[in-house]
């Protein structure tokens, strides 16, 4: 008995760190998210893509009722309310699919990426830079 846990003691090395938590298949979460959302085979992930396609078509509506010079303060407001509502999905979507990209550099400078970035980007701006100069119209 003796010798048997020198044994172990001596053989004992570290396991290698795991890149992330494993799940019971032994992929990692994030593995197993980028292939669901590849496979769109689960009916949760083909609810979230089509909530955002319809959110993109209503941020798209929004944002041109918004350009009416007529539009009342209360309507004003609710559109405000929307566009802060869709810049936070299309944000959390952003960094969900950042996350899961396999090469995020790759995901950062791919045309979807650069997309994503430029919809949500001008919103967070706001804040740090006055963009009223920008505007073309």
């Amino acid at each position: 008995m003796e010798a048997s846990e020198d044994t172990q003691a001596t053989d004992s090395t570290p396991a290698p760190a795991a890149a992330g938590p494993e799940t019971a298949d032994g992929g990692s979460l994030r593995s197993r998210t980028r292939h669901a959302f590849e496979e769109q085979r689960h009916p949760g992930i083909r609810w979230f893509l089509g909530f955002i396609q319809i959110l993109i078509v209503l941020s798209i509506v929004a944002f041109t009722i918004e350009t009416m010079p007529t539009l009342s303060p209360e309507l004003r407001k609710i559109l405000h309310g929307f566009e802060v509502f869709a810049i936070g999905i299309f944000t959390a979507e952003y960094l969900l699919r950042l996350w899961m990209a396999e090469s995020r550099p790759r995901f950062l400078f791919s045309f979807f990426g650069i997309i994503d970035l430029l919809v949500i980007l001008p919103f967070y701006l706001q804040f740090a830079v006055d963009l009223r100069s920008l505007r073309v119209f």
